[in-house]
């Protein structure tokens, strides 16, 4: 695992460059998002949340600007959330709460629907993401 977090990284450092030198080129932010993704995931896997966090709060900020795919940065921390009891940090110095993911979740959530993503009530009904259900109308009006 520590071999395949190393490439990893190593993966973003070169797609950041790629992305960085030509951003009109949409699949090198969509090779860098799924990098990102993949990393954050194997990050958590490995016990390392706050890690993860700070890739998806990377990913977050690479698709800003568009409701949808920030959607699905709101579940990606929604999920980091739901694996935080499960996942203590190996680094006694960074602390990640469930409620902290949970509110990345919704502040990002709320970044998507100002961006014109709209969420459906099931969506809207997780508890995360209830007090976003006046900033828009649900039944579709």
């Amino acid at each position: 695992l520590d071999q395949a977090i190393a490439a990893y990284e190593s993966a973003v450092e070169q797609q950041t460059v790629a992305y960085n030198a030509s951003k009109q080129t949409p699949r090198y932010r969509e090779f860098l998002s799924k990098h990102y993704f993949n990393y954050a995931r194997l990050l958590l896997e490995t016990k390392r949340a706050p890690q993860a966090v700070a890739i998806a709060l990377k990913r977050r900020e690479l698709w800003q600007g568009n409701g949808e795919r920030l959607a699905s940065v709101a579940e990606e921390f929604r999920e980091i959330a739901s694996q935080i009891t499960q996942t203590s940090s190996s680094d006694s110095e960074a602390v990640i709460s469930q409620s902290d993911c949970a509110d990345y979740a919704r502040e990002t959530l709320r970044m998507a629907i100002e961006n014109g993503y709209n969420p459906t009530g099931e969506l809207l009904d997780r508890p995360e993401y209830h007090s976003l259900r006046q900033m828009i109308h649900v039944d579709g009006t």
